[in-house]
């Protein structure tokens, strides 16, 4: 390590902050990123914040840090990073928040506004799960992600499902208190951060202009209903229905539903239509939640087929040499790539189709088909087998990425879960094949000594290791494979939803005095 002064340490990322202080620094993660370990005397309450949280991390007893952590990275934006209780190694250095200066994301300018930890202390109401998931809030201890706190308590809520026995007489479950969303915005709509202190939510300093994302606001639908359903407390459910009420109050161009919403004008963002990163989930919980619901929410059924019929009119196109795939949409124009996360529409196409409008199952079910065999091209034509990040069509290019921050693979299980839906479907065993292909690029690739790691360039013919094992791999990549060599009474689909993190819930049978799309 070196030492240099605090000032010039961020001035070098290009943030502009006052005072000095001592800091050590040293590189990490194959030198893309930069540990400054504050010691200063000016930043004594940064330490003196962060200390409560830190003795929690390390299990209530004194934490082994006596100082605060702050992760920048080589290039100019400093990033606020996770770091384990024990080691200190990065484990998620594409996770990072990054901000172009301390008042996007700091406006208070207060010590423990600088940088903390949080725990979030997951238990379960049974023996089976005993460990308890770490995660560290971008900003401070006080701060909440929503898409952490929707993935750990859906693996909660899965658990509980899974693990009690069907015909056992299950109560509601307590759930003390209400549910944890931050202050009301004027549009009711979720924002990415909330500080649980003082209620304050705050969203993407990049996601135009702050705006919400539609796939984090629209992937709380199933777990916010099952939850009401499991408590008895309707207000989990009514904060999900409002996030709709104002979906379908705005005008959507050309039907579409653009990624960023200002959560207090209730007006679009700039016009981005992505299937893929930031949009995706947002369709496939429209479907889900008309299935979770014993296909009684007939507003869910029909947001998704118009929505789907939009994304079929204005983003699949298909290629010269006859290959089908969803492009991006960005202010009316057509960007023709498609990343690996839209993948997952195959299989989402599929689940939806036996429930299309006006007898178009059948087509849908081709539009399917087409899907996987596009997302299979773009492994086939790699060195490795295995699929880019993104894959473009032009320029006499098909389903090949062109440039180098596309080339990547993280493990990603868009293109398994397309192909364990289209055999549930079809019993095609071309599917169960493809599934081995990407099995055995996986082994060979992929496995390292201590699990499984992606790989920076799929067009290599020798694989460069990133050094990371994504939690998505065992939640999602191997669950979808498991299932996709299992019998379809495993995990049915007239009796399981998966929701977007592949975690089972199960579908809500309507009681004989119910009636459909009410709240009570």
């Amino acid at each position: 390590g070196f030492s240099v002064s605090l000032w010039d340490a961020l001035r070098w990322t290009g943030v502009e902050v006052g005072g000095g202080g001592g800091v050590g620094c040293e590189w990490r993660g194959g030198g893309r990123m930069m540990l400054l370990h504050v010691r200063s005397e000016a930043h004594r309450g940064t330490a003196e914040c962060n200390q409560g949280s830190l003795d929690e991390l390390n299990g209530g007893g004194p934490s082994p840090y006596s100082h605060s952590h702050l992760f920048v990275p080589r290039a100019s934006a400093l990033s606020v990073h996770e770091i384990p209780a024990e080691d200190d190694k990065i484990t998620d250095p594409e996770s990072s928040l990054m901000c172009d200066s301390w008042e996007h994301l700091y406006p208070s300018h207060t010590p423990c506004e600088l940088v903390g930890y949080h725990l979030l202390k997951a238990k379960a109401h049974n023996e089976g799960f005993k460990a308890s998931q770490q995660r560290v809030a971008r900003s401070n201890p006080n701060m909440l992600s929503a898409g952490v706190a929707s993935e750990q308590g859906t693996q909660l809520l899965s658990l509980h499902e899974v693990t009690t026995a069907p015909n056992s007489s299950k109560g509601p479950i307590k759930c003390e208190g209400k549910p944890s969303t931050t202050k009301k915005t004027l549009t009711e709509v979720f924002c990415s951060f909330m500080n649980r202190r003082c209620g304050i939510g705050r969203n993407w300093p990049w996601a135009s202009g702050g705006s919400s994302i539609l796939a984090e606001y629209g992937t709380l639908h199933l777990e916010f209903m099952h939850l009401s359903k499991l408590s008895g407390n309707p207000e989990f459910a009514q904060k999900v229905m409002n996030i709709r009420k104002v979906l379908n109050r705005l005008d959507k161009p050309q039907g579409l539903y653009p990624n960023y919403l200002n959560p207090n004008s209730g007006q679009w963002g700039q016009h981005h239509v992505s299937v893929g990163g930031l949009g995706d989930s947002f369709y496939e919980y429209l479907l889900k939640a008309w299935l979770m619901s014993d296909k009684t929410d007939e507003e869910g059924k029909k947001m998704y087929y118009d929505a789907l019929q939009a994304i079929e009119t204005n983003l699949m196109r298909k290629s010269s040499g006859g290959l089908t795939y969803i492009a991006e949409w960005k202010g009316g124009l057509l960007e023709h790539k498609m990343g690996h996360l839209t993948c997952f529409a195959g299989g989402m196409i599929a689940l939806g189709a036996d429930g299309a409008p006006n007898d178009k199952t059948g087509h849908q079910m081709e539009q399917a088909a087409e899907i996987a065999r596009t997302c299979h091209e773009s492994y086939v034509r790699t060195a490795l087998k295995l699929g880019p990040e993104a894959f473009r069509f032009d320029g006499g290019v098909e389903a090949i990425a062109t440039r180098q921050n596309e080339k990547y693979f993280i493990l990603r299980p868009e293109v398994i879960e397309t192909y364990m839906y289209m055999w549930r479907f079809t019993h095609d065993p071309k599917y169960r094949e493809w599934g081995w292909e990407a099995v055995q690029a996986l082994e060979q690739h992929c496995r390292v000594g201590g699990g499984y790691s992606g790989v920076r360039d799929v067009y290599a013919s020798t694989p460069n290791h990133d050094d990371v094992q994504q939690s998505f791999y065992l939640a999602e990549t191997l669950k979808y494979l498991y299932l996709l060599f299992s019998d379809d009474d495993h995990l049915p689909f007239d009796h399981w939803v998966f929701n977007t993190e592949a975690h089972p819930l199960p579908v809500i049978r309507r009681e004989k005095t119910d009636r459909p799309n009410e709240v009570e």
